[in-house]
């Protein structure tokens, strides 16, 4: 099934060194899907579109030529899933599997407000 392509005003958009090895990770092990790679010079991608959910749509790209990432990975950036049908709504379902694709997961969490749980991922391994 070919996904739909939709304007959006608002998205997040993350910078790694290791462009495929982090696509990889969003993929498999957060269960993002792949909607389309831009190629660059010689034909390797420099960004790479994903999809949570319809309108949960994630762009990540390899940093800018002569540029060195060198701060802490993650500064100052929250990931925040809802869970809707993915990992059947279950949020320690959707943990665990994220553990065992290398992310460090700190425990799913009662939180206030609109959602029943919380979890916080610390993408270990990706770039």
């Amino acid at each position: 099934m070919e996904e739909e392509i939709y304007p959006m005003p608002s998205f997040p958009m993350l910078i790694v060194k290791d462009l495929q090895v982090s696509s990889d990770f969003y993929q498999n092990a957060l269960g993002f899907k792949h909607i389309f790679s831009m190629p660059g010079p010689g034909g390797q991608p420099v960004l790479v579109h994903l999809r949570w959910v319809k309108y949960a749509d994630l762009l990540i790209a390899g940093p800018r030529a002569g540029t060195d990432l060198t701060g802490p990975k993650g500064l100052g950036v929250s990931l925040n899933f809802g869970m809707f049908d993915r990992f059947d709504g279950d949020i320690d379902v959707f943990a665990e599997h994220a553990r065992e694709h290398g992310a460090r997961v700190t425990a799913p969490s009662a939180s206030p407000g609109m959602y029943a749980k919380s979890l916080c991922l610390i993408l270990m391994g990706t770039s």
